[in-house]
């Protein structure tokens, strides 16, 4: 059973927040990310099917890289990439709105009307997922450390956009001000869960491998029988990374608002005196 914290917690304890949160969650959200994972899944079959054969393995390099070049051209390849950001957008932030619901105690919140909930957000945050991405691109170019800087300072935008319910540019400055002061527990905690997940998502695409070997595939079924398999695994790790920036908003916000309490009650008892 899931239970809000009322105090700061410690690494470990925001953690196992996390995989309450996630248990408690998942029953509202695990057809919300199955749904997800079928349409990013079939985009992603789309994607591969156009552009695997534009770059045979039988040619040289350059003229692999002039045919996937050519690929490129094609106007639908434009048009399913922007697609996959899109959705990935936006059943990103119905999966945050609906583990904060039910972080609130609504357990009996609907994942798919979270869509039409948070679609209003979807502008502001494909547009500030842009901007990150450019400052972020240009921190790695410089040794790499700016880049993960701030990969980490922003970390929670997408938490602070749907519970404060504010502009883009409020919910950035929310996780660079939150995670002030606390940018190495917040990476520890981050690196932590996306250890378990690449080890998650690894074992299933190493099994499959297996079976597509021993099987013989033929290209299709591996294409398909592929997304399938990632379709599996993100119904498992995508809400327990999920969880766990909503477990850690949740902490920096006590923390953060703590703080502000503690300073007034400072000040007011200054002011007494």
């Amino acid at each position: 059973m899931y239970s809000a914290p009322q105090s700061p917690r410690s690494i470990g304890g925001v953690m196992d927040d996390a995989i309450d949160l996630l248990k408690a969650s998942f029953r509202a959200s695990w057809m919300l990310t199955a749904a997800y994972a079928l349409v990013a899944g079939a985009i992603g079959v789309f994607l591969q099917w156009k552009l695997l054969p534009a770059s045979p393995l039988g040619v040289g390099s350059t003229q692999r890289v002039a045919a996937a070049l050519a690929a490129y051209a094609n106007p639908l390849i434009w048009l399913s990439y922007l697609g996959s950001i899109f959705v990935s957008t936006w059943f990103t932030l119905a999966l945050v709105r609906t583990q904060i619901e039910v972080a609130r105690g609504n357990t009996a919140v609907s994942g798919f009307a979270q869509l039409g909930t948070v679609l209003r957000f979807v502008p502001g945050a494909l547009f500030g997922t842009l901007l990150m991405s450019i400052a972020v691109i240009c921190g790695m170019i410089l040794l790499f450390i700016p880049g993960l800087f701030l990969i980490i300072r922003w970390v929670i935008v997408s938490p602070a956009l749907v519970d404060r319910q504010q502009g883009i540019f409020d919910a950035m400055g929310t996780s660079w001000s939150y995670v002030r002061g606390n940018w190495w527990r917040t990476a520890t905690i981050v690196t932590v869960v996306a250890i378990v997940v690449i080890i998650v998502a690894a074992v299933f695409a190493m099994i499959f491998g297996y079976v597509a070997v021993a099987l013989r595939l033929d290209r299709a079924t591996l294409l398909i029988g592929g997304q399938l398999v990632s379709a599996v695994s993100q119904v498992l790790y995508w809400p327990a990374m999920v969880a766990t920036l909503v477990a850690i908003y949740q902490d920096l916000k006590l923390r953060k608002e703590g703080g502000d309490i503690e300073a007034r009650l400072s000040s007011l008892g200054s002011a007494r005196a």
